[in-house]
């Protein structure tokens, strides 16, 4: 049985009318969410600026659109495998544990302690003899991060990157499962 308006207290009534319009309030705002357009798929040439542009880091609307769309970080890895001076693929199988060095094309890249301060490493990547050394390092996982960092120049045959052991870089390099990509 339903007391018609008229019957209610002006406290009852008020206490309706707030209520009406949260309820109304939720509504407009589950609508806005389902009339939202998905996140548009980056064009060609912003993911081939963000894969080869050495110096700029990747805009955060592509590294949400590779988390969110597999098929398009497999593209991204694609690009970045073909325009790459070195590709490091992923590790054997049977690779377990973190990984402190990684090979390829000549090139050895490894992930050592830093003697000068406590929490920081030193990613060390060793240039071959007559190669031009690289200008960028990409490192990518699985599950969509991407690392991408410019690298200095060398001392000798050797860059030297200093990072804090729990910044993202170090903890991708160490990942079995990624893939890292030098330019």
């Amino acid at each position: 049985m339903s007391t018609p308006w008229r019957n209610l207290s002006d406290e009852r009534r008020e206490r309706l009318r707030a209520a009406f319009v949260a309820w109304h309030g939720a509504d407009l705002l589950l609508e806005a969410e389902d009339d939202a357009e998905p996140p548009s798929r980056p064009l060609f040439a912003e993911l081939f600026a963000a894969a080869t542009a050495p110096g700029r880091p990747l805009p955060a609307a592509i590294g949400r659109a590779l988390l969110a769309d597999p098929a398009l970080l497999q593209d991204f890895n694609l690009l970045l495998t073909r325009t790459a001076r070195v590709h490091v693929p992923r590790a054997a199988a049977a690779a377990s544990g973190a990984l402190q060095r990684r090979e390829a094309g000549g090139y050895s890249l490894r992930v050592v302690p830093s003697r000068a301060g406590d929490g920081q490493v030193y990613l060390l990547i060793e240039v071959p003899e007559g190669q031009t050394p690289p200008r960028q390092l990409v490192i990518s996982t699985p599950d969509g991060a991407i690392c991408k960092e410019e690298l200095p120049p060398p001392a000798g045959r050797t860059i030297r990157l200093l990072k804090d052991a729990d910044d993202a870089l170090p903890r991708a390099f160490a990942r079995p499962d990624s893939e890292l990509f030098l330019s």
